[in-house]
């Protein structure tokens, strides 16, 4: 049995719509923020980077470390504020965004996210 971390949010991507036919070069990007600072850009509190195979499959599992004490105030006020924790996530290759969240996503300690295609 794994162990449950406490400052980790895991689950599965899934796309919308669509079955992906990936190459090997597309890379999948998961960034833990905080998004209260309406004014500045959000502060990263985690990040995990994963490089995706040829073929692979949907759904895509992931789990990602972060940590609280990067946020600008404390960790429990902000995770009972609507939107301050967020997950953002996108699938590139070359730099070009290919599937994105479009919402905000809340954090979670589980949560499946579904990306649509970058248009």
């Amino acid at each position: 049995m794994a162990l449950r971390l406490k400052n980790q949010v895991y689950g599965q991507i899934l796309i919308k719509d669509d079955q992906p036919t990936f190459t090997g070069d597309e890379i999948l990007y998961i960034f833990v923020r905080e998004s209260l600072q309406h004014d500045v850009d959000c502060t990263e509190l985690g990040s995990k980077t994963i490089q995706l195979h040829r073929g692979q499959a949907m759904p895509i599992y992931f789990q990602c470390l972060y940590n609280p004490n990067q946020a600008h105030m404390n960790f429990e006020e902000i995770k009972a504020i609507p939107g301050g924790l967020t997950i953002s996530v996108t699938i590139e290759r070359n730099d070009e965004i290919l599937y994105i969240n479009n919402i905000n996503t809340p954090l979670l300690d589980h949560i499946n996210i579904q990306l649509v295609k970058h248009e």
